[in-house]
């Protein structure tokens, strides 16, 4: 394995995330099947059902900026332990937004592209070709 070209690709949003790695550039993309997760515990929104503006302050909001502060933590100690030496992030503009400020240094570093748009429910096929795309000048 080049662990010059070890990157990881993070699909995410508010309700869960997903991370693949790719081994050599442009290579294959592989599901981390121990990483993929969903926004656990009781569903936030069943009390405030009937509220009739969702704000940023809402519960659903907080709820999922927590989800997505714990999967930056996760990244964190990964990139701690070396598991990766570069990463893409896709989420949509506002789980970017909470994920890459939620990162720290040494993951943040490692940051490679990120792209603003929901991918959560694509393939590793359809995600390699995104990906590419992404890469061209």
């Amino acid at each position: 394995m080049n662990t010059q070209d070890h990157t990881w690709i993070v699909v995410a949003d508010g309700g869960g995330a997903r991370v693949f790695e790719e081994r050599e550039r442009h290579g294959d993309l592989h599901e981390l099947a121990d990483w993929r997760e969903t926004h656990g515990g009781e569903d936030v929104s069943t009390a405030h059902r009937h509220a009739q503006h969702a704000t940023t302050n809402s519960p659903k909001a907080a709820a999922e900026a927590g989800f997505l502060e714990d999967l930056a933590t996760h990244i964190d100690v990964a990139a701690g332990k070396k598991a990766f030496d570069k990463l893409v992030i896709v989420a949509p503009a506002k789980a970017l937004g909470v994920l890459r400020a939620a990162l720290k240094t040494e993951a943040h570093e490692r940051i490679e592209l990120t792209d603003s748009h929901d991918r959560t429910h694509e393939d590793a096929r359809s995600l390699k070709a995104h990906l590419h795309k992404l890469r061209m000048p």
